[in-house]
């Protein structure tokens, strides 16, 4: 019981952090920064669980922006640098196979380049992290063709460099600004002595040094956790 209540107010948390964390850019040279914490279906019975050791971040900046009036499109063109911060004392593998986020307006079309070459759009239904309790994205930048899922070569394990992926994406009409959120990554190859983890997987979610002022949708998530928790508490204690 314990455990589904910790799992379900961990799940309802990283919803309402990612929800808030939105990231606006509006011209070339802006950029910022979101550290991730990794999670993973862990236990017996499994739950979602935040790793101790397991962490990246996730640097984006703009390097271009341009509106074609023939076209009536924007173009944007991003760098981002993921870093794998894992501690290498905790885990001996733990590889980043993709970074993912939503973005306000959506994309028409996308392209990626560096160290993840595939890019991956939510219409293709495969822009999804499936462990971790679960974790959708609308693109990512990957190491596999057709899945967010995460694969093929990446450098990004513990203690290696950090690596840029170059995307680009086409945007209808002027653009005057990009919202950025929901940020995730994959994990894959994670092995932890400590843990008993040989070849795990899981995600990486935001961790706000300052939470921001929650949403409407995010209070009310938040709202309906503390009462469903609130709710088995009191039926426990009168039993």
């Amino acid at each position: 019981m314990r455990k589904m209540l910790f799992a379900l107010c961990l799940l309802l948390a990283a919803a309402a952090s990612n929800a808030a964390s939105i990231q606006t850019v509006n011209s070339v040279g802006d950029t910022f920064a979101v550290n991730l914490n990794g999670i993973v279906d862990y236990g017996n019975p499994q739950t979602a669980t935040v790793m101790q050791g397991l962490s990246a971040s996730a640097q984006f900046t703009v390097q271009s922006w341009n509106y074609d009036s023939k076209t009536g499109k924007t173009t944007v063109k991003f760098d981002i640098v993921v870093d794998n911060t894992s501690d290498s004392k905790v885990w001996q593998s733990a590889v980043i196979t993709a970074v993912g986020f939503d973005t306000d307006p959506n994309a028409l079309s996308g392209t990626t380049s560096g160290v993840f070459s595939r890019f991956v759009s939510g219409s293709t239904s495969n822009a999804k992290f499936p462990t971790g309790a679960g974790f959708a994205v609308e693109y990512c930048a990957s190491g596999n063709k057709n899945t967010c899922n995460g694969s093929g070569k990446t450098p990004l394990n513990v203690n290696d460099p950090n690596g840029t992926a170059t995307v680009t994406m086409v945007f209808a009409g002027p653009l005057s600004q990009l919202d950025f959120s929901n940020f995730g990554i994959r994990w894959q190859a994670l092995d932890s002595t400590r843990f008993g983890l040989n070849g795990g997987s899981g995600i990486g979610i935001p961790t706000l040094t300052t939470p921001p002022i929650p949403e409407p949708t995010a209070m009310a998530v938040f709202g309906l956790g503390a009462l469903m928790v609130g709710a088995a508490l009191r039926k426990r204690a009168r039993q």
